[in-house]
């Protein structure tokens, strides 16, 4: 099975972050007072949670916060941490999209992860870290059904039928 953009996001996360626990609050669990830190795992699990509660999060306000620092440095762990916790809220619309428009699975994922992070850079300033989630989901859900949509005329059948006709 060939790995698509979310496994390969996936991958990347538990690879930077491995099997220790992750610090939300300075990066560092031994340089942090907060001796209760959780492993990726366990962060990841509470960070869907509070999305799906939809209420207001510290953790998420920490995570935004802890990506917007990480840039700075030239380090993209924590804006692919966010952007791996947002993709449960990715992948049932990406099969939505795939089945509706009979596109590539692979191209749709790719095009959510592209936009979420496009979303993400453009949020840099101005925008509450609070808000940022939201909007690079709905953003990336959008904009796979624009590029689905705007391909759904692109076909084999299509080009043959073209050819056909000449």
């Amino acid at each position: 099975m060939v790995k698509d953009a979310f496994d390969l996001l996936a991958e990347y996360v538990r690879e930077a972050c491995g099997t220790n626990h992750v610090c939300y609050h300075l990066d560092d669990v031994q340089e942090c007072e907060v001796k209760s830190h959780p492993t990726y795992e366990q962060l990841r699990r509470r960070a869907v949670d509070a999305r799906v509660k939809r209420k207001t999060s510290q953790l998420w306000e920490s995570l935004i916060a802890m990506g917007r620092m990480a840039d700075l440095r030239g380090d993209d762990k924590w804006r692919m941490i966010i952007v791996d916790c947002l993709v449960p809220f990715l992948r049932g619309h990406s099969w939505n999209i795939q089945r509706k428009f009979y596109c590539d699975l692979g191209d749709v994922r790719s095009d959510m992860l592209e936009a979420a992070l496009t979303v993400w850079r453009e949020t840099v300033s101005g925008v509450p870290p609070r808000d940022v989630p939201g909007l690079m989901v709905k953003t990336a859900v959008n904009e796979a059904y624009r590029r689905a949509d705007e391909h759904k005329h692109e076909s084999a059948s299509r080009d043959a039928e073209i050819l056909a006709s000449l």
